[in-house]
């Protein structure tokens, strides 16, 4: 991995947690000591963390001053959510057409992408067709009214554009995850436009982790029969995973 994205993957880290340990970035990107205390050298030079003993810290005014494109709530569980993904992007074959929703987990399938051979990426997400412009994957952004909070489209533009549109899979996120209700979101459009991403998909599967269960949003946006499984991580308890056996195919994510 280039220093670069090295960085930028730890930056996201300390915007989740606010600190990070020099054994962490080893243990994460497989790198040696030495590169990692470069890492954090490189980025207090550039105002974001100031190095502490064994790590680092965010530095406060870089929320403020800086393009941070996805806020501290997004950027938290960065290790389960890359774990889903990468269990997501294993369901993904070659020169097909994928579905990625809004979402902080959906972000980091995104990330995973370039280990699969043109593929199409159709999204309504600002913050995921950014990073797929980066990775130069074919990318189709949904239209429509723009959510400041995730920076996802939503509407009857949106609408219109996945009715014409046939993709081999979908992954969909959830404000928060249920045995009893499943997925649920907090607002009738981000509902709607799930709801219309899953019409266009052949196979369909949420993607959240397991901290979703301990959440609570407003809207059931869909049943769980409706999905082909859930992609999780293995924070999952044995209870929730007995619940949910039942009810939807559970696909633990590999540590």
């Amino acid at each position: 991995m280039l220093a670069e994205k090295r960085q930028a993957q730890i930056t996201q880290m300390l915007v989740a947690d606010g600190h990070i340990k020099i054994g962490t970035i080893i243990e994460e990107f497989n790198v040696s000591s030495e590169t990692a205390r470069k890492d954090l050298l490189a980025l207090e030079e550039r105002g974001i963390a100031r190095k502490t003993h064994g790590g680092a810290v965010i530095v406060d005014s870089y929320f403020a001053g800086s393009n941070v494109f996805l806020n501290r709530r997004m950027k938290r569980n960065i290790t389960p959510k890359r774990q889903i993904a990468r269990e997501a992007v294993k369901m993904i074959d070659d020169h097909s057409t994928v579905i990625l929703d809004s979402g902080s987990t959906t972000y980091w399938i995104a990330e995973e992408l370039t280990a699969k051979k043109n593929i199409t990426v159709v999204t309504n997400s600002l913050t995921v067709a950014t990073v797929l412009a980066e990775h130069q994957i074919n990318t189709l952004v949904l239209g429509g009214e723009i959510h400041p909070s995730n920076l996802a489209a939503v509407g009857q533009w949106a609408d219109l554009c996945l009715k014409n549109i046939r993709a081999d899979v979908a992954f969909i996120g959830a404000s928060s995850l249920s045995v009893s209700r499943g997925p649920c979101v907090e607002n009738f459009p981000e509902a709607h436009v799930k709801w219309k991403m899953m019409e266009s998909a052949e196979k369909r599967y949420i993607v959240a982790d397991s901290t979703k269960f301990k959440d609570h949003a407003l809207i059931e946006y869909a049943a769980w029969g409706q999905f082909d499984g859930l992609i999780t991580d293995t924070g999952l308890s044995s209870e929730l995973y007995a619940g949910l056996s039942g009810k939807v195919n559970v696909v633990l994510a590999e540590t």
